[in-house]
This record gives C-alpha cells, sequence and structure tokens, in this order.
C-alpha cells in the first residue's frame, strides 16, 4: 500500500512539472522574451511585432 502511494505522488509531481512547462509567449515581457530566446536554438525563437493592417471592406466592382 506504501509503495502505491509513493507511486502516486510521484505521478502527480511529474505530470505538475510537465504542466508547467507550457509558456503563454502572450503574457511574457519584452526582457522575458529575450532570455528565452537566449536559451533555445534559433528554429524555436519567437517574434512578437505589432502590424497594423489598413484597408477596407468596400468590395470593388469591374466595369
Amino acid at each position: 500500500m506504501r509503495n502505491l502511494l509513493v507511486l502516486i505522488f510521484a505521478a502527480v509531481v511529474l505530470f505538475s512539472c510537465q504542466a508547467s512547462e507550457q509558456q503563454s509567449f502572450r503574457k511574457m515581457t519584452e526582457e522575458e522574451l529575450i532570455a528565452y530566446n537566449a536559451n533555445v536554438p534559433l528554429e524555436q525563437n519567437v517574434f512578437c511585432f505589432e502590424d497594423v493592417r489598413t484597408g477596407s471592406f468596400i468590395k470593388k466592382f469591374d466595369a
């Protein structure tokens, strides 16, 4: 019975460690993103930018 409790406790600890590794990049500050990008390979870097889109929803018809 004691072994079962130890096994369940170990599983809970491992699961909690795995769940905390998922990061929300939207909530990170610019400094946190820079630190994250410094520790991961280039193909895993996160790039954030603000994009202002201008345009019109008016359809254009060819006459």
